[in-house]
């Protein structure tokens, strides 16, 4: 009863007619990449992404992914409730302290001696984490890898993604 049931000024954007009525509001919860990454010292820009669908049931397939980051090196993901933009390590912290960390990882990649951007991160946004850490439906939060940069000699030798927005459902 309550579909196309709304009110008759705001028009669906799905199929044009009525919007819903209901208990919930319709958000678009889709993951949403946000903020700026910082370029590598190779001249590479790391790329945050997902896979899978961050929900509490059903499939638990939902991966934050990073690519195009420095080989053999270690990066984590941080995770907050809140997003950001402020200065940091000469690139930009897009989700504000505190922060969640997760555990170090490597980056893998290529294992020759030369230094590429063939590394990539990947993190389970498991429904066991998600209740581990009190998430719950309709929560909002916020995440970005932070990684080794091996600029060696320079005082910001760490790398930082974009930031993805993440809506648990």
């Amino acid at each position: 009863p309550c579909i196309d049931s709304g009110d008759p000024v705001i028009i669906d954007p799905w199929d044009q007619t009525p919007c819903e009525q209901g208990a919930l509001p319709y958000t678009d919860a889709a993951p949403l990449v946000f903020c700026q990454a910082k370029v590598t010292s190779m001249g590479c820009t790391p790329e945050i992404g997902f896979t899978g669908t961050p929900c509490l049931t059903g499939a638990d397939d939902f991966l934050i992914t990073a690519e195009n980051l420095p080989n053999r090196r270690n990066g984590l993901v941080v995770w907050s409730f809140f997003p950001n933009r402020e200065t940091f390590a000469g690139g930009l912290l897009c989700v504000q302290p505190p922060l969640n960390r997760t555990a170090m990882e490597s980056t893998g990649g290529n294992s020759g001696r030369t230094l590429d951007c063939s590394g990539s991160l990947s993190f389970h946004l498991s429904q066991s984490f998600m209740s581990d850490n009190s998430l719950s439906y309709g929560q909002t939060i916020y995440t970005q890898f932070i990684f080794r940069d091996p600029e060696f000699g320079h005082p910001d030798t760490l790398g930082t993604t974009e930031g993805l927005r993440v809506t648990i459902c």
